[in-house]
């Protein structure tokens, strides 16, 4: 059964910052692990390329995978201590070791560092983000208050990804740092890790929920008679596919069409930056507008600036950096509203079918979202693969492979963002919808009381 929405009080800052802080230490620890821990554990004989390429590919399965299966394992088990809070702390635990494993680096035996080292970060994140995106749907019923719960997490998050790539950066080439930097690096983690458990522990409740009792294939067969998630979860993956394929082209565009690699560190600066200051203006017109109308706005905004892309030439430098701001300025407000809109769908299918499925519905849309990042890269790597060939083959025709590139990165990518507004723009969950849904879950916990 769905819980009761007075869990949180309406407006407990405490509760939403300390919700907000569970984001920080697991995305410092992603660019600080892929940037500075693990290549030494990469750049020894011991390991090949071709090893590498394999740890990755089990990364990306692991990755895609613990979702969908700690989502439905979590919703399966009632623990007095709070799922969601045990959840997020073995998480946390196994980000820790994660880290831990590069820092006792032996040259003897580096594949098995670099395999356990991988897994267990891997487990850890992905365990730690389901819990932290589950834990509104359960913690809040009130239609606006998700949202500021899924904001600030996003906020967090965002600032964290900046932090993690520009600290260890900026304390190396400034002197602050000379050796030692991978120590600086896990103990922060470290000692962020306690603060957001401590406030985790003492501000966060863990309500849950009843034990569903579905199995796992059962859990699938919600999606057909749910159009509301249905839709929702087409809708994510699509803005995922149209998020990523800019994202991993970006590289060629700025080494073979803008002409300069040495822009690859602004644009990701700017992008997350231009994220960070769009965030809260997503949370004020979610709540004048709506989340879905919002949302459908935000990405028909994003889709005007791709179309863009196109007319990118050698030199355009400013111009480039300038369209990222754009493009990132939704970026973080894309991830809020689609996760705000979903916390929302958990209570549509709690009505429906009695048991409410937070973790497995969070699972799902992550492991969608995982899937449409491997389309997107499978689709990128096609299109350079294609352009590459007819580069080599037919002489000149590099122009034209570096159009097709920058129509796919552009075009492409509005394209998929344009049938996600169809599948959001008439979504049946508002306000209006949600506080009646709130009210029926209300009489029915009464009845069962009696």
């Amino acid at each position: 059964m769905s819980t009761s929405p007075a869990a949180v009080p309406v407006h407990n800052r405490t509760a939403i910052f300390a919700y907000a802080m569970l984001g920080l230490p697991p995305a410092i620890c992603l660019p600080a692990f892929y940037l500075y821990l693990a290549p030494p554990l990469i750049d020894t004989p011991q390991v090949s390329i071709l090893f590498v390429g394999i740890i990755i590919a089990i990364l990306r399965i692991v990755d895609t995978v613990t979702p969908l299966f700690f989502g439905y394992w979590s919703d399966r088990n009632s623990i007095p201590a709070g799922r969601r809070k045990l959840g997020w702390f073995c998480g946390a635990t196994l980000m820790i070791i994660g880290l831990a494993v590069p820092l006792l680096i032996d040259d003897q035996w580096g594949k098995a560092q670099l395999l356990v080292s991988g897994c267990a970060l891997t487990f850890g994140l992905s365990i730690m983000r389901v819990s932290q995106l589950a834990w509104p749907a359960e913690l809040s019923g009130y239609y606006h208050q998700r949202s500021r719960f899924y904001f600030a997490g996003q906020t967090t998050l965002t600032i964290g990804l900046i932090v993690g790539l520009a600290l260890p950066f900026l304390a190396t080439q400034s002197g602050v740092l000379t050796q030692g930097v991978d120590q600086a690096i896990f103990w922060s983690i470290v000692l962020l890790s306690l603060v957001a458990s401590l406030m985790m522990l003492i501000y966060l409740p863990d309500p849950g929920s009843a034990p569903a009792p579905e199995r796992f294939m059962q859990s699938f067969r919600r999606i057909r008679v749910s159009p509301s998630w249905r839709r929702l979860l087409i809708a994510h993956s699509l803005n995922i596919f149209a998020n990523s394929l800019p994202v991993i082209l970006i590289f060629h565009i700025s080494m073979e069409v803008v002409g300069t690699s040495n822009i690859i560190l602004p644009v990701v600066f700017t992008y997350l930056a231009a994220a960070l200051v769009g965030l809260p203006i997503g949370l004020a017109l979610a709540r004048r507008c709506g989340k879905h109308q919002s949302w459908s706005a935000a990405l028909i905004y994003t889709a005007a600036v791709l179309i863009w892309i196109p007319l990118l030439a050698e030199g355009d430098t400013l111009v480039m950096l300038i369209l990222t701001a754009l493009i990132g300025f939704t970026a973080g407000m894309d991830w809020a509203l689609s996760a705000a809109i979903q916390a929302d769908t958990v209570d549509s299918e709690s009505l429906r079918n009695d048991t409410a499925r937070a973790g497995f519905q969070f699972g799902l849309w992550l492991f969608a979202g995982r899937c449409a990042l491997a389309v997107a890269i499978l689709f990128a790597v096609g299109v350079l693969a294609i352009t590459g060939g007819s580069a080599a083959i037919t002489p000149g025709a590099d122009k034209a492979s570096n159009e097709l590139i920058l129509i796919t990165a552009g075009l492409g990518s509005a394209f998929a963002k344009l049938i996600a507004v169809t599948q959001i723009w008439n979504l049946p969950l508002d306000a209006t919808k949600h506080k009646e849904i709130q009210e029926k879950l209300r009489e029915r916990r009464q009845s069962a009381a009696e």
